[in-house]
């Protein structure tokens, strides 16, 4: 079956954002290639290809190495100090990532500007009811009345692998289907998103008092998937449950890469064109989205004080990243760790 649209980029991004949506990478591996159809154009990679690079990128990350804990950069002018902290949505709670240099950069900061607001009791009612509106069919259609017989039960036989039934997401839309399977699998293997940076540093800045802002919208983030052709989003759903199983093994290294602070293992997994299996994924999931922040974050510097900002560490990484881009502009940007 010639399906998956996406390569590593899919089951990266469901570990990272907000709604288990995005993640970081580093050093680019080398695109896979397609033999020729009778047509003369390239066919799609096969499950086996794609999940070949994403063992590629794993093996090109695990030889890199940072220094011990997640990396933090520097903006600043002569009132304002700006912190810029890759992080990542979804953690084991075991996993120990705070230093001394983060927690100071944190305590001395007035602000906490994150991606989106996906934790307040107003988000949450707002994401219920855009999964409502946008995640499921309201005419009774299923997902399996879409596919193929060959790809419902190549798709019954995956997800039969991780101890889940179609029946259990066949009402959903594509995308949502496919957040749902993949995030599923991230907390069956203890990821949680309760130990998730932002939540984390959400809470403690609730406690202290701080105040929030926001790079984008829950509606912003949603339509990235919910507004993709169906046919797209199906191709999606079956590449999501044919390879849902290698989802927790690749979140394993990205979040060691990240834990060490290791920027280039963090591009070769998905800080790079070569991690997503089309241009227009990653234009759309990293860099339109970079682009879109870094206007924000220099008006940072028009009001004096300390702020905290905290973003998926993929937008962070690589030549298309927040930090290149900021750079680009003449600002400085300095590597605190």
């Amino acid at each position: 079956m010639k399906r998956p649209r996406r390569a590593f980029g899919l089951v990266a991004i469901v570990a990272v954002c907000a709604l288990a949506f995005f993640v970081s990478c580093s050093k680019p591996t080398e695109p896979t290639e397609t033999e020729p159809t009778e047509t003369g154009q390239a066919s799609e990679p096969t499950v086996a290809e794609a999940l070949a690079k994403v063992e590629a990128a794993i093996e090109v990350a695990e030889t890199t190495s940072g220094n011990g804990e997640p990396a933090m950069w520097l903006l600043q002018d002569e009132d304002t100090t700006i912190h810029i902290f890759g992080s990542i949505h979804l953690l084991k709670s075991e996993t120990e990532w705070r230093s001394g240099k983060i927690d100071k950069a944190f305590a001395d900061s007035d602000k906490l500007v994150m991606e989106v607001d996906a934790v307040s009791p107003e988000a949450q009612a707002q994401m219920g009811a855009m999964v409502l509106s946008k995640g499921a069919f309201t005419d009774g259609t299923k997902i399996s009345d879409l596919l193929s017989e060959e790809e419902v039960e190549a798709v019954k036989a995956s997800l039969a692998e991780i101890n889940m039934q179609l029946a259990a997401v066949d009402a959903f839309k594509p995308w949502f289907a496919t957040l749902f399977v993949s995030n599923s699998q991230m907390v069956n293997a203890g990821y949680n998103p309760e130990s998730g940076v932002e939540t984390v540093l959400a809470a403690e800045a609730t406690s202290r008092g701080m105040s929030f802002g926001y790079l984008e919208t829950l509606e912003d983030q949603i339509s990235i998937f919910a507004d993709e052709p169906l046919e797209d989003q199906l191709k999606a759903f079956v590449f999501a449950a044919e390879t849902a199983s290698v989802g927790p093994k690749a979140l394993d290294v990205l979040a060691a890469e990240w834990a060490d602070g290791d920027t280039a293992g963090l591009t070769a997994m998905v800080g790079n064109p070569n991690a997503f299996e089309e241009q227009a994924d990653y234009e759309a999931l990293l860099v339109n989205r970079n682009r879109n922040w870094v206007p924000q974050i220099k008006a940072m510097l028009d009001e004096p004080g300390t702020v905290f900002i905290a973003v998926g560490a993929g937008h962070l990484v690589g030549d298309d990243s927040v930090i290149a881009m900021l750079r680009d502009e003449g600002l400085t940007v300095t590597k605190q760790n």
